[in-house]
């Protein structure tokens, strides 16, 4: 496992199976616990397309369950498919629970996705960058906001980011050779006292969160030509946030709902972190992404073992009368 949480687990065991060989080598396994994004490349693509097949028919042959199915995972590592999905989500859930205050503060970023012409010229910039500006206006979606791939891993520019403040920011941020040939989405900005709350859950009952500093806002106003660029993992120094504060913002029942009804509820998947962040006046909680399969390292409310072991038990069939030390070694 990726964790290595339960490596030399006595009541578990492990079998790393391969999507390049035949799974028939192994035989017949309990459960399949799955990170498809991290060993194959972009979900549509043919390649993609026959191993998750090759997985789907070993599963389907040998009745085997599995921890979130490939195809319910590997959607989320679509950006544009996420938030369309969440749009609806969150629309479902005002609409079922109208006297809920907490599912009310829900929100989706506004979004629309623009493919990037393949050769970069001034003739081809200029139409790109007007197209932009044409979709924000039928989108209601104004400056500022924020630029990045529409494909969320396995790519070499897809954590690499711009926040565009203007139009020339915008011209700017285009000629980004990343962004060349490439399908863009363009998110809204929300504005969120450099607050950011990462949710980590491990099936509907089990769910943690941290509250880290986003990105400093001084950095995005003062940014040369109106565009600020940023990396995931990039690190800022602690003077140059000016709002941010551990304070908790956002109530423990709101985590909770968005681990059950959204990610397990609506995206059908049990293993999954949530960036969250909480705009500033109107108290709104806008989720922005979902990663499958989080790092869950270094959290304190969670016992993450536990919670893990859990999740594998509830997908495991049951031996003998029903107990996982029955007549066989759960693998």
């Amino acid at each position: 496992m990726k964790t290595g949480l339960l490596d030399n687990d006595e009541e578990f065991s492990f079998i790393p199976l391969n999507l390049d060989q035949g799974f028939d080598l192994w035989g017949k396994v309990d459960v399949v616990v799955q990170k498809l994004q991290s060993i194959v490349p972009v979900y549509t693509s043919e390649e993609s397309q026959l191993k998750i097949a090759s997985l789907l028919h070993y599963l389907q042959a040998n009745k085997t369950p599995i921890i979130d199915s490939p195809v319910d995972a590997m959607v989320v590592q679509n950006r544009l498919l996420f938030l369309r999905n969440l749009k609806s989500a969150v629309e479902h859930l005002h609409l079922k629970h109208p006297d809920n205050q907490d599912i009310q503060r829900l929100r989706c970023p506004k979004f629309f996705d623009f493919i990037m012409p393949t050769q970069h010229t001034e003739e081809s910039l200029s139409h790109a960058h007007a197209q932009i500006l044409l979709s924000m206006e039928l989108h209601s979606l104004p400056f500022p906001f924020v630029i990045k791939l529409l494909q969320a891993s396995r790519t070499t520019h897809a954590h690499s980011f711009f926040v565009v403040t203007t139009e020339g920011g915008l011209r700017e941020a285009l000629k980004f050779e990343g962004f060349q040939g490439e399908h863009l989405l363009i998110q809204e900005w929300v504005e969120h006292h450099e607050q950011l709350y990462k949710l980590y859950c491990c099936g509907p009952k089990h769910f943690d969160w941290v509250i880290k500093t986003s990105i400093p806002i001084k950095l995005v106003t003062s940014a040369e030509n109106g565009a600020f660029f940023f990396q995931t993992r990039m690190k800022f120094l602690p003077e140059s946030f000016t709002s941010f504060t551990t304070e908790q913002r956002i109530p423990e029942p709101i985590f909770e709902l968005i681990t059950r009804e959204v990610g397990v509820g609506y995206f059908n998947l049990n293993l999954f972190g949530v960036d969250i962040l909480i705009e500033e006046g109107s108290g709104h909680v806008y989720l922005i992404d979902i990663n499958y399969f989080s790092s869950y390292d270094g959290l304190k409310r969670m016992n993450v073992r536990e919670a893990f072991r859990d999740l594998i038990r509830s997908k495991v069939p049951k031996h003998g009368e029903g107990s996982l030390g029955g007549a066989g070694e759960q693998k």
